[in-house]
C-alpha cells in the first residue's frame, strides 16, 4: 500500500509519512517547520518567495532572500533524514509548494470539505447531522494554535473557527428537532464546547437553552441566564432574546426576573454616571431634586462639622447693548456650563428661575465662599458669550436642620 502524508493542523501540529513521524507536536516550533506548516495549509497553490519572505518574516530580517534559502534548505534537509526518496516539496522558478502528486490525508482540508458539503443544497436532514457530527469530531481545536501569533494565519484561522460555530450551531437544531434525551444531551454538549471557546457568541444561547430545557435542567438555566444578561446587555447593548427569557422563566417557575432586572438598574446607574454627571464638577438636577439633595448634604455638614453654603447667580443684561432674547438663553446656558465645570463634584445646583441658578455649596468653614467666588468670576470673564451681561452672586447660610 502507498503510504500517504498524514497531516494535523487542528490543533497540534503533525505531520507523518507512512509508519514515520516528519513533525511530532513535542518539536521546536522553529522557522523550518513553520515555513512547512504554511506550505501544507496552502497545499493547492505554490506560494512566491515574496509571499514567503513578508509571512515568515514582516521586513524584521536584515536578509530575508538568504534566510528563506536557509530555511528551505533546512526543511528538506530534515524531510530527507526521515524519507531519503520522497520530494516533499517542489521549486518551480521563484515558487515553492508541496509536491502535488504526494497523496495527503488533511483534517483542516476534511473540515472544509464537510463544511461545504453541510451547506449543498438538496442534502437530507439525517446526512447533514452525520457530516456535522465528523466535521466537529474533527475539530479538536483552534487552526495551528502553536502559530497563533503568526499574522499569516489569522484570516484562515478566523475562518475556520467561523466555520466551527456555524456547524455547532447546525448541528445542535438538527438534534433538538429530534426532541429525545440523547439527541438532547448530544447538542448540549456541542454547545457547551462553542460557548466556552466563543462566549460572546450570541447565536448558540438558544440552542444550548432549548437542550437544557430539554432535559429539565432548570438550576442549569438559572446558572447560565447571567451569562447571557451580561452578554445581551454588556457587550451588544440590547435586550435577552424573548424565548431565552420564557426558557429563564419556566426554570424560575415564573418568577420575576431578578437577575435580569438587577442588570438593567446596573446599566441605568452606569449610563447616568457616565452621560448625565460630569467625570468633575457639579451635579445638575431640577429644583425638587435640589430640595431634596439639601436635606442631605446639610444633614451631612451638621454631622462632619462642616459648613454649607446657598450661592445664587442671577444673570443681567448690560441695559446698554439690549441683547435678544436668543442671547440671553445662549448666555444662560453658558452660565450653566460655566458653573457646572468650575464648581467640584460634590456640589450641586439647578436652575431657580428664567435668569437664575442656585448652587449648594459643600465647604469647611463659610468664608471659604468668597475664593468659590474669585475663581467662578475668573470662569465667567473667559467666556465672550458672557461679555454682555453681568452675572450677581449673593451667597447666605442656610438655617441649620433640626
Amino acid at each position: 500500500m502507498q503510504p500517504f502524508l498524514q497531516v494535523n493542523l487542528l490543533g497540534e501540529f503533525s505531520v507523518r509519512w507512512g509508519d514515520t513521524v516528519l513533525v511530532d507536536p513535542t518539536m521546536r516550533m522553529n522557522k523550518n517547520l513553520e515555513l512547512f506548516a504554511m506550505l501544507l495549509l496552502y497545499a493547492d497553490q505554490p506560494l512566491s518567495n515574496e509571499q514567503l519572505m513578508d509571512f515568515l518574516w514582516e521586513d524584521k530580517a536584515s536578509n530575508p532572500a538568504g534566510a528563506l534559502k536557509n530555511a528551505v534548505y533546512s526543511l528538506r534537509r530534515m524531510l530527507h533524514e526521515s524519507a531519503p526518496d520522497v520530494p516533499f516539496i517542489l521549486t518551480n522558478g521563484q515558487q515553492y509548494q508541496l509536491n502535488p502528486d504526494i497523496p495527503v490525508q488533511s483534517d483542516f482540508v476534511r473540515f472544509r470539505q464537510l463544511c461545504r458539503q453541510m451547506r449543498q443544497s438538496g442534502v437530507l436532514a439525517h446526512s447533514q447531522l452525520e457530516l456535522g457530527r465528523e466535521a466537529l469530531h474533527i475539530y479538536k481545536a483552534e487552526l495551528l494554535p502553536c502559530f497563533s501569533n503568526r499574522p499569516w494565519l489569522n484570516s484562515r484561522k478566523q475562518s475556520v473557527f467561523d466555520q466551527y460555530i456555524q456547524v455547532s450551531v447546525h448541528t445542535a437544531q438538527l438534534l433538538l428537532s429530534q426532541h429525545n434525551c440523547a439527541c438532547a444531551h448530544e447538542a448540549l454538549s456541542i454547545c457547551s464546547r462553542a460557548a466556552m471557546l466563543a462566549p460572546q457568541q450570541e447565536n448558540i444561547y438558544p440552542h444550548l437553552f432549548n437542550a437544557l430545557q430539554q432535559l429539565e435542567m432548570k438550576t442549569a438555566v438559572l446558572n447560565y441566564y447571567p451569562i447571557a444578561i451580561e452578554l445581551c446587555y454588556q457587550q451588544m447593548n440590547k435586550p435577552v432574546p424573548r424565548s431565552l427569557r420564557q426558557i429563564y422563566l419556566w426554570a424560575s417557575e415564573n418568577n420575576a426576573c431578578v437577575q435580569e432586572d438587577l442588570m438593567r438598574i446596573r446599566m441605568d446607574l452606569n449610563e447616568t454616571i457616565r452621560s448625565e454627571l460630569p467625570l468633575q464638577g457639579a451635579y445638575f438636577c431640577n429644583y425638587d431634586a435640589f430640595r431634596h439633595m439639601y436635606h442631605m448634604l446639610a444633614r451631612n455638614a451638621s454631622r462632619s462639622g462642616n459648613a454649607l453654603a446657598i450661592l445664587l447667580f442671577s444673570l443681567h443684561p448690560d441695559k446698554r447693548l439690549l441683547p435678544s432674547r436668543q442671547q440671553t438663553a445662549s448666555a444662560m446656558a453658558v452660565l450653566r456650563r460655566t458653573i457646572r465645570s468650575t464648581l467640584r463634584k460634590g456640589d450641586v445646583f439647578c436652575q431657580f428661575s428664567r435668569f437664575q441658578y442656585v448652587t449648594l455649596l459643600s465647604m469647611t468653614k463659610y468664608e471659604d465662599c468668597h475664593a468659590v467666588e474669585k475663581r467662578l468670576d475668573e470662569a465667567f470673564k473667559k467666556q465672550p458669550e458672557l461679555k454682555n451681561f453681568v452675572i450677581q452672586m449673593d451667597f447666605t447660610a442656610p438655617d441649620p436642620i433640626v
